[in-house]
C-alpha cells in the first residue's frame, strides 16, 4: 500500500479523474503502526464526602444480608450502595479505629479496634466489654489480632499473648500455649474453605478438632517478616512473605508449596474471597492465584491499596489508605483508548467487518483492531491532510462491505477494507442501506440514494439539511431539523408535525424492529415508535431512558441500544412492558457523551470523545443480584425493632419503614414496589427508600415490598404484618350499642315530639274552642237584655212623646244593629271599614237613648287600606260600651266627647278609644256606693279572648290603659289603646 508523504502528492492525487482513483489503493495504511494500547477499568469512588466515615480504610466486609462494613480511622461505615451509616463512640465503639471486621454464623459483626478491646455489632446495637456479660470477662493484654468461628460454631479470638476459646454453649477457656509452647506476638487465627480454624504462631501452623490442637506443618517465615498483616488464608492456601520480594503458598490439604514474587512496595495482603491473593501495595494491587500460579492485570495504579473484596455480585472493592474506596463494578465492562494521550482525537462512528472493530475518527482516519490491543489506522481521501475531516458514519452491509460518510465524501471498502470506489460529498450524517442498488445517505445539504454499481450516478431526493433517513413500508422518511418528513414515490413531501407535534422535534435516528415497527430517535422528545401510520409510543427519562436527548440508535436481534448524552440505555422489545436497562460513567462508561453503539453477538461497544467501552452484557446482566433489607421500622418516633408482625392499639397507628435493595452494580439505581394489603387496591412505586403510613384505621395490613435493580432483577418479596387494635368506640359492639342508642333516642325523641304536637294541637283546638266561646259570649254581652230593655224603654217614650219619626228612626238604627251583631257572629276577623261603620251605628243608638250627652267621632289614617286590614270581631264594642257606662254617664254638663282613631305606626295597628268622662277612679267609687242592675262582661271577656288570641301569635296584640288629666291634675277621661300588630291584621 503506497504511502503519501508529501502534500504535493495527495493534491496531485485529487487532481486525478475519478476512474483512474478507482484503478489505484487510495485506501491508506501507515504501515508498521501497530500500537500496543492497554485496557483499562473505571471506578466508582467513595470518600468522605459521599458519606463514608474516613479516609483511611483498613478493612472491609460482606455482612449475610449484603451490607458492606467499613473500618476506618474515624469510626465504622455500613454502606448499602445508596447511604453510608457511621457509627462511632457515640453509638458504642469502645475506640473508633477499626482494624479488623470479621463476622460470624449468628449474624454478629466483630470489630477489632486499635485499642486493646473488642466489640460486635447485633440488631441495630453494639455491644462491648460494658454492656455485655460475656465480654465483660474477656482480658485483653493487647489489641485483639484476629478472630474467626470454625465450623463448630467455636468463637476464636487472638491476641499477643494468647487466644481466647467461646464455645456455642456461651463457654469461655483461654489458650497461652499450645502444645506446651508459649504463645506471643506473631499469632494468626484464620478459617480454611472447610471451615477449619487455622493457627499460625512464628512458623508452625495448627489446626483445632475435638477439643485439641493438631500439629500440620511448618513453613519457612523468617522473623523479620512476621506480622499478622502477611500471612492470609485464600481457599486451601496459607500465604505469607518469605522474604524481601518472595512470598509462598502453600495448600494446607496437601501441604504442596510453592513461591512467587511480590513488588518492593508491598504494603499487606488479602484475601478478596475467591481464592486468589491480593498483593496490595503504594502503587496499586495485584491479583496473584495460587491454583494457576499466575499474577493478574494490576488494579488502581498510583493509590496505595488496603484491602480487596469481590461482593455478591462479582464487583471489586478496594479500601485504601487516604483515599476511601473505590468500586470496580465489573470486570466485565472495560476501556481502550487507541490513541496516545494527549492527541485530539474522537470515535464518532462504530462497525465490526469480521473480525475487525472499526472505529471512526477524524482527520480522515479510520482505525482497526482485532483484539483491541494492536490498532491500525487507515486513511480516507481527504483534499488537506490537516483537515479536521471527521469520518461520522459507518454501515457494514450484507456482503461485509463498509459504507463510510465523512465530512468530504461517501466512500465503499470491501471486506478487506480495501477502497473500492468514493465520491465527493457534503458532510455525511447518516447512511440508511435498502439494497446494493438503493443507498440513502443524508448529508448537511441534501439527501441522495447512490447505487454500488455506480457511486457517480448520485440521485438528488431532498435538498435541505437532513440529519436521518429510513426507508419504511415504500415510504421515504426524511428526520431534518425541525422534525419529519415521509415522501412516498410520486408524491410530495408531507410534513409530520403538522398531525402530531412529536414529529416537530430535531430527528436524529431510525431503526425498523422485526415487528415493523419504526423506532424514531429525537433530540430533545425522547424516542417515538410508528406502527401502520400512528404513534404507538414516546419512551422518556420518566420511563427509564437516561436522557431525552437521542444522539444514536442501534438495533440487535430486537434489543434497542440508545446512545444519549447521558450515557446508554438498553430497551428489551421481547418483554412487555419494555425491560429498560441504563449505562453510565457510574457503570464504567469513559463518558456518558455517547457518539456511536455497535452490537455484535453479546459484546456491546460504546464510542465517545475519551475512547471505546466494551462489555458483555449477558455477563453484566445475569451477575447482578438485587436484596431487600428492611433496616428500620418506627411507630410515631420510636424505633422498633424489626419483626415480620406488629400488633399496637389504636393510637399507634403512625408508622415508618425504612429499607435498601442492595445491588451495587445498580450504583443506587433501583426501584421499589409496595402494597399495602388491607388499605391500597394496587401496586404502587418509588425510588425512595422510607415508607410512611399515617393514621392508619384500625384492622389488620400486610405491607407487600420488593425492589429491582436497573438490570430488572428483583429481591425476594417481603411481608410485614400490621394489626391495630381499635379502640372500645372503634368496635363492632360499640358501633351496634351506638345504633342502638341511636333508634332508642330517636324513637324517644320522636314520640316526645309527637305528645308535644299533640298537646299543640289539642291546645290548638281548646284555644279555638274558647275563642268560639268568647265570641259566643261577647255576642250575648252586646246583645245584653239591659241594652235590649233600654233600646226598647227608648222607643216606648218615643211613643208615649208621640214622636213618631225619632222612634221609627231609633227603631231602624236598633235594627241595622241587630243585623249587623248577627252578621258580625259568624265571623272571626271584620275589616276596618265593617268595624268603623259597626261602631258608628251603636254610638248613633247609645247617643239617641242618653238623649244626646256625648258626641262621638271615628277617624281612619289614610295609609290604613280599610278594606283590607282586619281585626278580630267584637274586641272594640265592649271597650266603648264601658266608656259610655262608666265615664259618660255620670259625668255633668253633657258635653260628653268619645273618640276612635285607627292610624299605623312602625309594625302596627293602633286603634285609640278615648273619653272625656269621669276618669275610673271616680267610676270605682260610684259602682261601689250605687247598685248596678246590670254588670257588663264584655271588658273582661274581651281580655281572655286577647289572652287566648296571643297564645297563638308570634307577635302579640297588645292593650295599654291610660288615665287622663287636666291642667289642674283632674281626672279627664280614659284613653285606651290597642296594638294590633300588621302581620295579624294583613294575614288575617
Amino acid at each position: 500500500m503506497a504511502f503519501w508523504k508529501s502534500k504535493g502528492m495527495l493534491y496531485l492525487y485529487c487532481s486525478m479523474p475519478v476512474s483512474f482513483k478507482k484503478i489505484i489503493t487510495v485506501f491508506i495504511c501507515y504501515s508498521c503502526c501497530f500500537l500496543s494500547k492497554a485496557q483499562d477499568y473505571s471506578y466508582a469512588h467513595y470518600d468522605v464526602q459521599n458519606g463514608l466515615a474516613g479516609g483511611n480504610v483498613y478493612a472491609v466486609y460482606q455482612d449475610k444480608e449484603k451490607f458492606l462494613w467499613f473500618g476506618t480511622e474515624t469510626g465504622v461505615s455500613r454502606f448499602d450502595g445508596t447511604h453510608f451509616k457511621n457509627f462511632t463512640t457515640n453509638d458504642g465503639l469502645p475506640d473508633n479505629e477499626i482494624l479488623e471486621i470479621y463476622g460470624d454464623d449468628e449474624g454478629r459483626i466483630w470489630f477489632l479496634p486499635f485499642k486493646k478491646t473488642i466489640c460486635y455489632y447485633y440488631k441495630g446495637k453494639i455491644y462491648n466489654q460494658e454492656n455485655d456479660s460475656l465480654l465483660k470477662q474477656l482480658k485483653f493484654y493487647s489489641s485483639a489480632l484476629s478472630v474467626c468461628e470454625d465450623r463448630y460454631k467455636n468463637l476464636w479470638i487472638a491476641q499477643e499473648q494468647g487466644l481466647y476459646l467461646v464455645t456455642p454453649d456461651r463457654k469461655i477457656h483461654f489458650y497461652n500455649k499450645v502444645n506446651g509452647a508459649q504463645l506471643n506476638k506473631f499469632i494468626f487465627l484464620g478459617v480454611s474453605d472447610k471451615k477449619e480454624m487455622i493457627l499460625q504462631w512464628e512458623n508452625k501452623i495448627y489446626t483445632y478438632r475435638e477439643g485439641k490442637f493438631i500439629f500440620l506443618f511448618d513453613i519457612d517465615f523468617p522473623p523479620g517478616y512476621r506480622s499478622f498483616l502477611n500471612i492470609h488464608i485464600a481457599g486451601d492456601f496459607i500465604v505469607w512473605r518469605s522474604g524481601k520480594k518472595t512470598a509462598c503458598a502453600v495448600a494446607i490439604s496437601t501441604g504442596q508449596m510453592h513461591c512467587f514474587q511480590y513488588p518492593e512496595n508491598t504494603l499487606r495482603f488479602s484475601t478478596p474471597g475467591d481464592g486468589t491473593i491480593a498483593i496490595n501495595t503504594s502503587n496499586g494491587s495485584i491479583i496473584y492465584n495460587p491454583f494457576t500460579k499466575k499474577t493478574e492485570t494490576g488494579f488502581l495504579n498510583n493509590i496505595s491499596v488496603s484491602r480487596v473484596l469481590i461482593d455478591h455480585e462479582g464487583s471489586w472493592w478496594f479500601t485504601t489508605f487516604g483515599e476511601g474506596v473505590y468500586q470496580l463494578l465489573s470486570r466485565e465492562i472495560k476501556n481502550f483508548k487507541p490513541w496516545k494521550g494527549g492527541t485530539n482525537q474522537e470515535i464518532y462512528s462504530l462497525a465490526k467487518v469480521g473480525n475487525n472493530l472499526i472505529m471512526g475518527t477524524n482527520f480522515s482516519q479510520l482505525q482497526y483492531t482485532s483484539d483491541l490491543k494492536k490498532v491500525r489506522t487507515l486513511l480516507l481521501p481527504t483534499s488537506l491532510k490537516e483537515k479536521y475531516n471527521r469520518i461520522t458514519t459507518l454501515y457494514k452491509t450484507p456482503n461485509n462491505e463498509l459504507l463510510c460518510g465523512t465530512d468530504e465524501i461517501f466512500a465503499v471498502l470491501d471486506n478487506k477494507l480495501q477502497l473500492k470506489n468514493y465520491i465527493n460529498s457534503n458532510s455525511v450524517k447518516y447512511i440508511h442501506y435498502q439494497n446494493d442498488d438503493s443507498i440513502y445517505f443524508a448529508t448537511s445539504n441534501e439527501l441522495n440514494r447512490v447505487s454500488l454499481k455506480n457511486l457517480s450516478a448520485k440521485e438528488d431526493l431532498w435538498h435541505e439539511r437532513t440529519t436521518a433517513v429510513c426507508r419504511y413500508k415504500n415510504t421515504l422518511f426524511i428526520g431534518t431539523l425541525n422534525g419529519l418528513y415521509h415522501l412516498a414515490p410520486g408524491n410530495v413531501p408531507v410534513f409530520m408535525g403538522d398531525y402530531d407535534s412529536l414529529f416537530t422535534k430535531r430527528i436524529s435516528s431510525m431503526v425498523i424492529s422485526s415487528d415493523t415497527t419504526l423506532w424514531i430517535g429525537t433530540y430533545d422528545g425522547g424516542l417515538i415508535s410508528l406502527k401502520k401510520g400512528k404513534v404507538t409510543g414516546n419512551l422518556t427519562t420518566s420511563d427509564g431512558l437516561t436522557s431525552n436527548i437521542c444522539r444514536n440508535l442501534f438495533i440487535y436481534n430486537d434489543v434497542l441500544w440508545l446512545g444519549t448524552d447521558k450515557g446508554v440505555t438498553r430497551i428489551d422489545l421481547k418483554t412487555k412492558p419494555f425491560s429498560i436497562t441504563p449505562f453510565t460513567v457510574n457503570d464504567g462508561l469513559l463518558s456518558n457523551q455517547i457518539n456511536a453503539v455497535y452490537k455484535d453477538n453479546d459484546t456491546v461497544y460504546v464510542a465517545s470523545q475519551d475512547g471505546i467501552t466494551y462489555f458483555n452484557v449477558k455477563k453484566i446482566i445475569t451477575t447482578s443480584k438485587c436484596d431487600l433489607q428492611i433496616t428500620s421500622v418506627f411507630q410515631s418516633a420510636k424505633e422498633l425493632a424489626v419483626k415480620d408482625s406488629y400488633v399496637f392499639n389504636s393510637k399507634e397507628n403512625n408508622f415508618k419503614i425504612e429499607f435498601v435493595g442492595i445491588s451495587f452494580k445498580s450504583t443506587g439505581d433501583i426501584n421499589y414496589k409496595y402494597k399495602l394489603e388491607g388499605f391500597d387496591t394496587a401496586w404502587k412505586t418509588t425510588k425512595e427508600t422510607t415508607l410512611d403510613f399515617l393514621s392508619l384505621p384500625p384492622g389488620k395490613y400486610i405491607l407487600n415490598l420488593f425492589a429491582a435493580n436497573k438490570f430488572g432483577v428483583k429481591s425476594g418479596l417481603k411481608k410485614i404484618s400490621f394489626e391495630i387494635i381499635p379502640a372500645y368506640y372503634q368496635t363492632t359492639w360499640f358501633y351496634i350499642l351506638v345504633i342502638l342508642s341511636t333508634v332508642a333516642a330517636t324513637w324517644f325523641l320522636i314520640s316526645l315530639y309527637n305528645r308535644a304536637r299533640r298537646r299543640r294541637e289539642l291546645q290548638e283546638r281548646e284555644n279555638l274552642k274558647r275563642i268560639a266561646e268568647l265570641e259566643q259570649m261577647a255576642l250575648r254581652a252586646q246583645m245584653n237584655p239591659h241594652f235590649i230593655f233600654n233600646c226598647l224603654n227608648s222607643i216606648q217614650q218615643f211613643v208615649y212623646d208621640k214622636d213618631i219619626q225619632s222612634a221609627n228612626r231609633f227603631i231602624g238604627g236598633f235594627a241595622k244593629l241587630i243585623r249587623q251583631t248577627l252578621d258580625n257572629s259568624a265571623r272571626t276577623t271584620i275589616s276596618i271599614t265593617d268595624e268603623a261603620a259597626y261602631l258608628t251605628n251603636y254610638l248613633a243608638l247609645e247617643k239617641l237613648r242618653f238623649e244626646n250627652k256625648f258626641d262621638y267621632k271615628i277617624k281612619l289614617d289614610p295609609a290604613i287600606q280599610a278594606d283590607e286590614y282586619k281585626i278580630p270581631v267584637m274586641l272594640l264594642q265592649p271597650y266603648i260600651e264601658n266608656s259610655i257606662r262608666h265615664g259618660i254617664r255620670y259625668k255633668k254638663g253633657g258635653n260628653g266627647m268619645i273618640s276612635v282613631e285607627f292610624s299605623i305606626a312602625g309594625s302596627a295597628l293602633i286603634c285609640a278609644i278615648q273619653d272625656n268622662g269621669i276618669g275610673r277612679k271616680k267610676a270605682e267609687a260610684l259602682k261601689s256606693k250605687q247598685h248596678i242592675e246590670y254588670q257588663s262582661k264584655g271588658m273582661l271577656l274581651t281580655s281572655e279572648r286577647i289572652e287566648t288570641l296571643n297564645k297563638s301569635l308570634v307577635e302579640k296584640i297588645n292593650i295599654v290603659v291610660e288615665d287622663l288629666v287636666n291642667e289642674n291634675n283632674e281626672a279627664a277621661g280614659t284613653k285606651i289603646i290597642i296594638h294590633f300588630p300588621l302581620s295579624l291584621v294583613q294575614n288575617s
